[in-house]
């Protein structure tokens, strides 16, 4: 039911973000603190993903409430149409009523939105390479756990996921971005060596250091 308009406006707040807080180590600047970015970009899809919701719903009550869509909805049906009754609603109020004009606009306003996502992701692209750059500059010392010195000599280090206390291996080294063949579960590393897990949701949650 949701048009490329509300995924557009689902991904908006990352490239609104600004690149503010900075991550320092020892005293030298080491860039954007692209974890703190992450973060807020998640709380401001969950909040305009919550908005768009209630904004849909209550559209849809609208709409089905409408005898002209009622009546193009009879139609749909009596033709051997299948679409559920709020999905048809929707679609009923987003062009118009169907009208000539309307059906225009609201094609218009997708073929925008399809270029405003393409930009999104260029966006998403870029700043994982700042990322991967500001995370060369730093270096690690050694865990504070001495169970974990073997480990860091490798450059890795032990992190655990607060959600399901699952852990996972990781290098603080080399490319920021880490996919477990075993699990295809893919970590990511900002600038200040914070780990981070991509959930099914697509989101990004935050590792706890050590076991």
């Amino acid at each position: 039911m949701r048009s490329l308009a509300a995924a557009a406006l689902l991904l908006a707040g990352l490239a609104a973000t600004p690149a503010t807080a900075q991550v320092t180590y020892n005293g030298w600047n080491l860039g954007p603190d692209f974890g703190a970015m992450i973060d807020q970009v998640n709380r401001d899809r969950a909040a305009q993903a919550q908005q768009m919701q209630q904004g849909e719903q209550q559209i849809v009550q609208q709409a089905m409430q409408d005898p002209v869509c009622q009546q193009y909805y009879a139609q749909h049906r009596a033709q051997g149409g299948q679409m559920p009754w709020p999905q048809f609603a929707w679609q009923c109020a987003a062009t118009g009523r169907f009208s000539r004009e309307g059906t225009r606009a609201f094609m218009d306003n997708e073929r925008r939105n399809q270029g405003a996502e393409q930009d999104r992701l260029m966006a998403l692209r870029d700043a994982e390479r700042q990322r991967g750059m500001a995370q060369g500059q730093w270096a690690d010392g050694y865990g504070r756990n001495q169970g974990e010195m073997g480990r860091v000599m490798q450059g890795q280090q032990t992190w655990t996921d607060p959600r399901t206390g699952q852990q996972q291996v990781l290098p603080y080294m080399g490319g920021a971005v880490t996919r477990d063949p075993a699990n295809g579960r893919v970590y990511a590393r900002d600038a200040s060596g914070q780990q981070y897990v991509q959930g099914s949701d697509g989101m990004w949650y935050p590792l706890r250091q050590g076991w």
